[in-house]
């Protein structure tokens, strides 16, 4: 808006409005942390945890200043999967999906379409991360494969693009324009610019800081299709991004700047930390959306989160 030096849009139409006025389909939340990013002050992990072998010497060095006398640290929610992994977090995202596919979301109300195993995107931190998901979505629903070769979740990252049959514009394709793969894990290759009609149900397994950012992400879903009877998407949030959905439709615009690159980052070995991560109970929430698009949050889960000590503000907004 700067740059064109006006105050307000020409033209703007919220995804409230754009619900409302029945040029959107309308989203659900199901909310599920795992236990080790439920606390935003991060969790323990112990010398005990860490496969101290698998390190290269100069960062068990660092390590062993990081605990100097003691024997535990304290690992924030955000270093997941940037520095370090947690397998049995990663396994108990994919089950509880499956789970909640196969089952059905249980505390919603009755008008509520339940979810579906349809197309699904998969937003993941690292390559490793979305190749790490895809093997295992793939593995939760062999069951469903017409062929042992077939894919039901594939991985799709930017350093992918000439790779033969195997390039990421390839497997975009082949995931919009066929049925399988029905789950595409991505690394900042569908979060913009990707359309795709039928998809129904978006993974959150990364969380981002970003107002802009997280309405891209939830706008991949919010395409009409009426040809498959599409009433909604469902938003699957495993991280906590979905907290500040009050679709206050910020950010605004600015300066453009060119900023020189940065540096190539020093190579680090993801830490696999082995440790007993399970999804919260606590955590599970449903929300769902009113005639006017505001989430709904009845007040005897507001109270029931209350209790339980989960974080809950109504007026959270990412920045």
């Amino acid at each position: 808006m700067r740059f064109f030096e006006v105050a307000e849009p020409t033209f703007r139409d919220p995804i409230k409005e754009a619900i409302t006025d029945g040029w959107l389909v309308p989203y659900y939340i199901y909310r599920a942390k795992t236990f080790s990013i439920m606390d935003e002050e991060g969790f323990e992990v112990y010398r005990t945890d860490l496969d101290w072998d698998a390190l290269p010497q100069d960062e068990r060095d660092e390590l062993e200043k990081v605990f100097g006398s003691k024997n535990t640290i304290t690992i924030e929610p955000n270093a997941l999967e940037r520095r370090f992994t947690i397998p049995q977090r990663n396994r108990e995202i994919v089950n509880d999906f499956r789970k909640t596919i196969d089952k059905g979301v249980i505390d919603k109300a009755p008008n509520v379409p339940q979810p579906r195993l349809g197309k699904t995107i998969v937003f993941a931190v690292t390559k490793r991360h979305a190749e790490t998901l895809a093997r295992l979505f793939d593995d939760a629903f062999a069951d469903l494969k017409p062929t042992v070769a077939t894919r039901i979740a594939d991985y799709v990252v930017s350093d992918m693009t000439f790779m033969g049959d195997n390039d990421a514009s390839t497997l975009i394709k082949q995931f919009k324009d066929e049925e399988f793969p029905k789950i595409l894990c991505s690394v900042g290759m569908l979060d913009t610019g990707f359309d795709a009609p039928e998809l129904e149900n978006i993974v959150m397994a990364r969380y981002t800081h970003s107002s802009i950012l997280y309405q891209k992400m939830r706008g991949r879903g919010s395409r009409l299709a009426s040809w498959m009877n599409k009433q909604c998407f469902w938003m699957f949030d495993y991280v906590g991004v979905t907290e500040g959905d009050d679709d206050g439709e910020g950010g605004e615009g600015g300066f453009v700047t060119i900023k020189p690159p940065k540096p190539p980052g020093k190579s680090r070995k993801l830490l696999t930390v082995d440790v007993d991560d399970w999804i919260e109970p606590s955590s599970r929430m449903v929300f769902e959306l009113d005639h006017v698009g505001n989430i709904v949050r009845p007040e005897e889960v507001i109270a029931k989160a209350e209790e339980r000590g989960v974080r809950f503000n109504p007026n959270f907004i990412l920045i």
